[in-house]
């Protein structure tokens, strides 16, 4: 592991192989740091009496063994699983376990496609841009979708031209959203195109050999919606910028931060709505 873990409990004579995280760990904290680092590759596997005995016997914590066994059944047990082990490591508080619970009832009974794009659309919704287009592209590559409906895959083809549009590279997020309307037949995938077709037209790089074709006529009504909204933006964003600066200048910082917060929080939020 790349980051030093400072240990207070017990370290292990022998190590336990986490298969979904590559490693040995000699702790709890490690296993810990492990799970929080891994939650999307996590499945059932974990909850195993192999790993259950290794917390009691190498680690020296029976009542923490104990306590995962019988967390190991009934409704969100993944969830309650490892949750306990991570009440039981010190290694994070409340909140943070709470996020991982969240997390798991969520994605705890989806395969291995759910599980990747969920954590690519998370990425992209925290601005997370060039992480999220390595997942997206990961999940598109190395993940089998023959079996994943057309309409699910077409939502990784229209997220990843998001994330190439958030990057400013319209011609990648054009090429995106074609394949995405050409698999979920969804017309914000065809309006999302127009947009990067349009950005593309701005610096005379749309290709003329694209199977979906628009016209210029429908390129002019995307820069004439686009003349309508900028100006709207614009003055609310110079409001804001405005409100904020004098909060500031009369010294109330900590009203000032927390106008900046609850805007990103704003944003973060309308960025989630454009994710499939």
């Amino acid at each position: 592991m790349a980051q030093l873990l400072h240990c207070t409990g017990r370290l292990a004579i022998h190590p336990y192989y986490i298969i979904f995280g590559g490693t040995n760990v000699y702790s709890i904290e490690e296993l810990a740091y492990v799970i929080i680092n891994n939650v999307y590759s996590i499945d059932e596997s974990i909850m195993n009496e192999q790993l259950c005995g290794w917390v009691a016997d190498e680690l020296k914590l029976p009542e923490l063994a104990q306590r995962m066994v019988n967390s190991m059944t009934g409704f969100s047990s993944l969830a309650n699983y490892v949750s306990t082990i991570l009440e039981g490591s010190g290694y994070c508080n409340e909140t943070q376990i709470q996020d991982i619970r969240d997390v798991l009832d969520e994605i705890g009974n989806k395969n291995e496609f759910f599980r990747r794009k969920h954590k690519a659309d998370t990425m992209l919704s925290e601005g997370e841009y060039g992480k999220s287009v390595y997942e997206y592209k990961k999940l598109l590559g190395y993940y089998a979708t023959a079996n994943e409906p057309a309409e699910h895959v077409g939502a990784v083809w229209h997220n990843l031209g998001t994330a190439y549009a958030r990057l400013f590279m319209y011609e990648k997020a054009a090429d995106c959203y074609e394949q995405a309307f050409a698999l979920n037949k969804e017309e914000e995938s065809l309006n999302q195109y127009k947009y990067a077709l349009y950005f593309l037209s701005q610096k005379g790089g749309v290709k003329l050999d694209r199977a979906l074709q628009i016209s210029g006529e429908e390129l002019q009504e995307v820069g004439e919606d686009l003349e309508r909204i900028t100006p709207e933006a614009e003055e609310e964003t110079g409001k804001f910028i405005n409100d904020i600066l004098r909060i500031k200048e009369a010294g109330k910082i900590s009203d000032y931060y927390g106008e900046i917060f609850e805007v990103m929080k704003v944003w973060k939020d309308e960025c989630r709505k454009g994710i499939e």
